[in-house]
């Protein structure tokens, strides 16, 4: 199991234990036998920066993180004219 997944963080500890168990008492899963070959099947492997990338695996996909993301980009835009206009005062 260590050899095949990687588990960036101490909070994976859980899916550790449940896929050894799945190993152990149920064949694998719905999906037979978890080993290289299964995973070479399933895709590119990600990078440890790829797999904790909030921006990329969560907000372009929620609908109230990317709304709040616009408003503070807002935000921002408005404060950086803000700014330049006290300076030049």
């Amino acid at each position: 199991m260590s050899q095949i997944y990687h588990m960036p963080t101490s909070s994976d500890a859980f899916v550790s234990a449940f896929h050894s168990w799945l190993s152990r008492y149920g064949g694998g899963g719905p999906f037979g036998p978890i080993n290289s070959e299964f995973l070479q099947k399933s895709g590119p492997q990600l990078t440890r920066d790829q797999l904790l990338d909030r921006y990329e695996t969560h907000t372009i996909h929620c609908r109230s993180c990317r709304t709040q993301l616009k408003r503070l980009k807002t935000v921002q835009a408005v404060m950086a004219v803000g700014t330049c206009t006290h300076a030049c005062w």
